[in-house]
């Protein structure tokens, strides 16, 4: 694939690993969401930063990656205590600029900034009518000390964010304040904030929609909210309608959260509708 034009998506943040008792396995939005989108039938396009020893080959199949090559890849773990859990960062890989842009990259139809560990500069976030950018912030919204042990933190550029991309994706525990909330709508052009099972509620030029989730069998949540975020994008730029997209969005998500491994929660033949 060489020429930008027959590119769809774009995701960029870093691709990491998750670190598990049995060892260690893929993570990140764009390894999610990625998966999925070129799944979907769209050719599909990272930006992301890693070891150069990375098997993109193998995790990423059909997808060209660009990536700036660092001295490890982002490592999380996640360890739970009596008190709940805790997670850690342990490696991070280079930040990702405006600059790390491949040429023509930028022209890209749809962009997805899904920053894991502040990776990301906010001035990706530039949509335009040629170009819709969604944001899943969760990246943004942390920090971390001397030991890697991750805590949440104010959102300082959520203005800025959130009056320049198209849709902005949060979920119930990412922020916590109603408050928060009220502002971030005023704010938003189009705010999505997911509830898991429950679904998810969309405000869009004023008004305030619920969407309910399908009852499904849960095998494993990862990964569910990164395709829920990619659907929405997806069928956002087909239809230009947030509550289409957000139905669609609550479809795909289930149905990953039913599946067990990374392969068949984005395979070909259990997306559920084609969004062309």
């Amino acid at each position: 694939m060489d020429r930008v034009t027959d590119y769809t998506y774009v995701a960029v943040g870093h691709v990491c690993w998750d670190k598990l008792e049995s060892g260690l396995v893929p993570g990140g939005t764009v390894t999610f969401a990625g998966r999925w989108v070129e799944q979907a039938g769209y050719e599909t396009a990272i930006l992301t930063s890693a070891a150069s020893t990375y098997p993109f080959p193998t995790i990423l199949p059909n997808i060209t990656v660009q990536n700036v090559a660092a001295a490890e890849t982002t490592t999380f773990e996640n360890q739970y205590i009596e008190q709940g859990r805790r997670q850690y960062l342990f490696r991070r890989a280079d930040d990702l600029e405006s600059a790390s842009w491949p040429q023509g990259w930028e022209k890209i139809p749809v962009r997805h900034i899904g920053p894991i560990a502040n990776e990301v500069a906010v001035d990706m976030v530039v949509a335009s009518e040629e170009i819709l950018v969604g944001v899943t912030p969760q990246g943004w919204l942390r920090q971390w000390d001397e030991t890697g042990l991750i805590r949440s933190r104010r959102w300082e550029l959520a203005s800025w964010v959130l009056r320049r991309a198209t849709a902005v994706i949060l979920s119930d525990e990412d922020i916590t304040d109603p408050a928060l909330w009220a502002q971030y709508r005023q704010w938003a052009n189009i705010l999505v904030m997911t509830q898991g099972e429950k679904g998810c509620t969309v405000w869009f030029n004023g008004e305030q929609r619920e969407f309910p989730a399908p009852k499904v069998v849960v095998a494993n949540l990862t990964g569910a909210g990164d395709i829920f975020a990619a659907a929405f994008f997806l069928n956002l730029y087909e239809s230009k309608n947030p509550w289409l997209a957000a139905e669609q969005a609550n479809q795909q998500a289930a149905y990953s959260v039913s599946q067990d491994s990374l392969a068949a929660k984005t395979d070909q033949a259990v997306v559920l509708k084609k969004m062309r």
